[in-house]
């Protein structure tokens, strides 16, 4: 296996049985590829494979599937009767922009990552094949390290926590020992000794110094540029902990003082240090909102923040032209269609990701899926409590006290003669914020941020600099009512409803 270059796709996860699966729908799929396949390598062919209009639809033989439960990309694109949505598009977008990147959504917009490494026939009629033929992308340069902190379980012993996070730094670099072994020594054995049990933050730095030696040596790696770092869902772990109580003469937040919280520092500023001596060359983070990497300070402070960048504002979420293909693909009627796109509208569309200009306007990515998949199967989707859309607790209950959330959710509530939700006006809006600027009740543009990385509040499509609105009926329900519901606040909640 040759080293991968660029970022990963983003696919969609979702819920079965009670746990968590990658669910192969790519909202964008970027792939990864080598430059050649090992000569004994055989790839089945792929099925015919159609595009629908000018939409992003992509489906393989008859439509049968939105979602999916293939557990690699390449399986997806084999699948007879999948649908999925091709955004490769961005991923020379992307690499256009700074080399350490933060990317953030809310829950379930397929921000999730993976990634494929075999660049063949596979892949033909993905946007990206044309730009690799067309020079703009150029695989196989990189070695790829993939943290994905989603699989942490957050325990709230926080001892326990701090030999769960150590545990799951050191096994992804193992594995990433086990991927590359051929090209870093042979010895996937004697590679593992650089991993220390108590210091993940020393285990990274020798597997760094161990793909640099390779790169030396290794006339084969002569063209690869370095490491690439991928953390998904970079807050899932920490954000459990943002309630602890505060010390008394210490941080704002427990979190800080704790084994644990070190451990995750250290990671962050190991990481930083490896990419400013050029080890690390290229890193892309995926989570909620920017509040865990803001916290920490100078330990982690070259990342952009591409969340609401006017070139981006697509790259997770599906347009009305991708569901009014995948509706017209399911159904000849179109007042049937048309009934049915109506509905997702209200209840999924709305989020607009760019503060500052106009954009189109995109739906949550899962619900969506579900929703189309309940339709090819005969069954009624659930609109207004769709599966797995719930925020946070610990988040629920932080927007629950602060003055400055509940005035802007019942005001954002209040809906005009058409029943659509009422703008609120801002002035100002924070890229990123802390623990620290959120622990003041009255700082009301923090609050008014993190609700809009949160979805509960979006820019609104018309007059993006100066408004925020609720996107849709789905947000209401699962932020702005759950919040104001903890207040039994029931004339907010009647009038919303009504």
């Amino acid at each position: 296996m040759v080293p991968s270059r660029l970022p990963a796709p983003y696919f969609p996860r979702t819920s079965y049985g009670g746990v968590m699966q990658p669910d192969y729908q790519p909202t964008w799929s970027v792939i990864l590829r080598i430059k050649r396949s090992p000569p004994h390598v055989h790839t089945a062919a792929s099925p015919k494979r159609a595009r629908v209009g000018d939409s992003s639809l992509i489906i393989n033989g008859e439509l049968k599937y939105f979602r999916s439960g293939a557990k690699a990309f390449s399986d997806l694109l084999q699948r007879e009767g999948q649908a999925y949505f091709d955004h490769t598009r961005y991923i020379s977008k992307l690499h256009e922009f700074d080399d350490f990147i933060l990317f953030c959504r809310p829950r379930r917009f397929g921000k999730s990552l993976t990634y494929a490494d075999k660049h063949q026939s596979l892949y033909k009629g993905l946007d990206v094949q044309k730009d690799i033929d067309e020079g703009r992308v150029d695989p196989g340069q990189y070695f790829v390290l993939k943290f994905d902190f989603s699989q942490i379980n957050p325990s709230p012993d926080l001892p326990e926590a701090n030999e769960e996070l150590i545990a799951f730094l050191n096994h992804t670099i193992k594995g990433f020992y086990r991927k590359y072994a051929a090209y870093l020594g042979g010895n996937f054995t004697d590679l593992c000794q650089n991993v220390d049990n108590r210091r993940p933050n020393l285990s990274l730095r020798l597997c760094t110094n161990s793909v640099q030696y390779a790169i030396q040596q290794d006339e084969r790696l002569a063209g690869i540029e370095g490491i690439y770092i991928l953390v998904d869902e970079y807050d899932s772990f920490p954000n459990s902990y943002l309630n602890l109580p505060k010390i008394v003469g210490g941080s704002e937040n427990a979190w800080d003082e704790t084994a644990v919280g070190r451990t995750f520092r250290s990671f962050w500023a190991t990481i930083k240090a490896l990419g400013t001596e050029g080890i690390i060359k290229r890193i892309f983070i995926t989570g909620i909102s920017p509040l865990s990497l803001s916290s920490l300070g100078s330990a982690f402070n070259v990342a952009r923040n591409l969340s609401f960048h006017k070139d981006l504002a697509g790259l997770c979420g599906l347009t009305s032209s991708d569901l009014e293909a995948a509706l017209t693909g399911i159904y000849e009627d179109p007042k049937v269609y048309d009934l049915f796109f109506s509905e997702m509208t209200e209840f999924y569309n709305g989020y607009h990701f760019c503060q500052d200009e106009t954009v189109n306007t995109v739906y949550n990515t899962e619900t969506c899926l579900a929703y189309l998949q309940c339709r090819i199967e005969g069954v009624t989707p659930e609109t207004e409590d769709p599966e797995n859309s719930e925020v946070s607790e610990v988040f629920l209950r932080r927007f629950a006290t602060s003055a400055p959330a509940i005035r802007d959710f019942e005001k954002a509530l209040e809906c005009d003669e058409k029943g659509n939700f009422m703008p609120i006006e801002y002035s100002n809006f924070k890229l990123q914020f802390t623990l620290r600027d959120l622990s003041n009740e009255e700082d009301y543009i923090s609050w008014r941020s993190l609700i809009v990385y949160f979805g509960g509040l979006t820019f609104h499509p018309e007059k993006p600099t100066t408004h925020l609105k609720i996107p849709n009926r789905v947000a209401a329900n699962r932020i702005a009512l759950a919040v104001l519901g903890k207040y039994d606040l029931r004339n907010s909640l009647t009038e919303a409803r009504s």
